[in-house]
């Protein structure tokens, strides 16, 4: 491998991660067979033995435990916009930061560092530092921080308000997937109430039909926002101290023209939870170019 050809990769790595993150929140179309609308009990008069849309959110939301920090090895592997596979580490804590530093042979070769103040995606091969206010962020996208913790756990988020509660039922609309077969399992969409941008999005969840009693999880999130489409998909369920978790997320789709493929895979059995963990701010060396968002979608649509 080239060195021109590296930078390229981590180019690619660049766009996915920013454009990925920035995708509007809003409401999706509704294709399910059966919708629960929150204080309409829809499901009210369901007979005994069967699965409930508003029993199941509860015991998914449940399951969702509070965590101060996580820190656990994660390897990156993406198929497109181009072929490249990093390992690395990624510490959280929560609501507060997010760091993620991987490397290439041997030698790191980009960071990441989000808190409620800045966006950071460094490259030291390019010797350049993308950086913008995590204010500008969020109001592109919607989302707080502990949003983008929790897609990154595999746990159902609504923008701005965080790890989910019971409570938050009133923010969806919940519809049960009857078509086509579904292989024994009770599949669900949470879609929201009120569409507030001009995207679309939806989590899909599932649960054992013939376990009543199974604890629900989400397997899917869709996102479309004008020519940008991505689904995201999570695997290799666990119970950690944070509730459960998937130990694998996939994003694929379209972004801005571009064919995304990039899999996240963590792995907890290595993680430290609630250790006191800091995410610590990485070095930019003298010398390395900052550039701004609109400067860093131009050098990453030239480069790819």
């Amino acid at each position: 491998m080239t060195m021109i050809s590296s930078h390229n990769k981590i180019s690619a790595i660049f766009l996915s991660a920013l454009l990925l993150l920035s995708l509007n929140a809003c409401k999706t179309a509704k294709d399910a067979s059966r919708v629960y609308e929150h204080g309409v009990g829809a499901s009210d008069n369901q007979p005994a033995q069967m699965h409930s849309l508003p029993d199941d959110y509860v015991k998914m939301t449940q399951s969702y435990v509070p965590w101060t920090d996580v820190t656990v090895p994660v390897k990156l592997t993406m198929s497109a916009p181009k072929s490249v596979s990093l390992s690395g580490t990624m510490t959280m804590v929560y609501g507060k930061a997010i760091s993620m530093t991987f490397k290439m042979f041997i030698v790191e070769a980009a960071s990441v560092y989000i808190d409620t103040d800045s966006v950071f995606f460094l490259s030291k091969p390019m010797g350049i530092c993308y950086a913008e206010s995590f204010e500008r962020f969020s109001a592109a996208s919607g989302l707080s921080l502990c949003d983008i913790q929790s897609l990154l756990l595999g746990q159902a988020f609504y923008p701005g308000a965080g790890t989910l509660s019971a409570d938050d039922i009133s923010l969806f609309d919940l519809l049960e997937v009857t078509e086509p077969a579904n292989d024994g399992l009770f599949i669900f969409n949470m879609s929201p109430r009120i569409n507030t941008t001009l995207a679309e999005w939806y989590f899909t969840a599932a649960a054992p039909r013939a376990e009543v009693e199974a604890m629900p999880q989400v397997f899917a999130l869709n996102v479309k926002a004008g020519e940008t489409t991505v689904e995201c998909t999570f695997a290799q369920s666990e119970i950690s101290p944070a509730g459960k978790i998937a130990a694998k997320m996939q994003l694929e789709g379209s972004v801005k023209k571009h064919k995304i493929d990039l899999v996240i895979a963590s792995t907890y059995s290595k993680a430290l939870w609630n250790s006191g963990a800091t995410a610590n701010k990485m070095k930019i060396s003298t010398g390395t170019r900052i550039l701004s968002t609109e400067q860093l979608l131009k050098l990453l649509n030239n480069r790819m």
